[in-house]
């Protein structure tokens, strides 16, 4: 018997199996529905680690989503947007919408928002598409903290 037999047969004799055991089978059908079971959970598996696998952002992709961006910087049009406009892409929405808040990292019109852990692929095409508008991670906290040391100045001053 093929592989593909054999697993046919271990779903084939599954619910039989899970209410009677193989007890009442010959030897021979036991060594098939066992084999045919570990040729199933490993297909399964392999199924399962290729459904999880890592989709890579192009850089169309990346340079698509800082022109929507730039149009309208709530995360969430930006992520809808993309979505809508390429329906054959294989990223989820939570990663569509990391990959928009790393461009609200690099934003200075956010200068606070520094929690996103940003690829250098989205640095360099938002920096490349629109320096005044996106600065290197570094350079966005190095913003933060002043904006922030200013503000403590001007109240202690004030």
């Amino acid at each position: 018997m093929n592989n593909q037999s054999l697993i046919e047969l271990y779903l084939e004799l599954k619910e039989y199996v899970d209410s009677y055991g193989t007890g009442g089978m010959e030897r021979d059908e036991r060594l098939m529905f066992n084999k045919g079971k570990s040729l199933y959970v490993e297909q399964k598996e392999q199924e399962r680690k290729a459904s999880l696998s890592r989709v890579r952002y192009t850089r169309e992709e990346i340079t698509q989503l800082v022109n929507l961006y730039l149009q309208n910087d709530n995360l969430h049009f930006v992520r809808d947007t993309f979505i809508k406009n390429n329906p054959e892409q294989l990223h989820t929405v939570d990663s569509v919408y990391q990959t928009v808040a790393q461009l609200r990292t690099l934003d200075i019109n956010y200068p606070d928002d520094t929690r996103w852990a940003v690829k250098s692929l989205v640095e360099e095409v938002a920096t490349s598409i629109a320096p005044q508008r996106f600065g290197s991670k570094e350079e966005m906290k190095a913003l933060s903290l002043q904006l922030k040391a200013e503000a403590i100045m001007a109240e202690l001053i004030g």
